[in-house]
């Protein structure tokens, strides 16, 4: 059985999706200068209901995908982590 081929594509899925994740992150929040200018306050962030929501799905979607690929390559050879 040779999964060096599906753990390497898994792996570089997941590593994609983690990097839309950040990307969306950083694009949203910005420089600390950028938001204290829209909010009036050092430690409070604008992010409008939208983009908040696409940058919760996309870290719940690495987060699940992750646990996905512990339990497909760790586990199914009794590795538990």
């Amino acid at each position: 059985m040779n999964t060096k081929p599906d753990l390497e594509t898994d792996l570089y899925d997941l590593i994609h999706m983690a990097h839309i994740a950040a990307t969306l992150v950083e694009s949203n929040l910005g420089e600390r200068k950028t938001q204290l200018e829209i909010t009036g306050t050092p430690d409070t962030y604008y992010v409008n209901m939208e983009d908040a929501d696409a940058m919760i799905f996309a870290s719940y979607e690495v987060h699940n995908r992750l646990k996905a690929l512990k339990d497909k390559y760790l586990n199914s050879y009794g590795i538990g982590i």
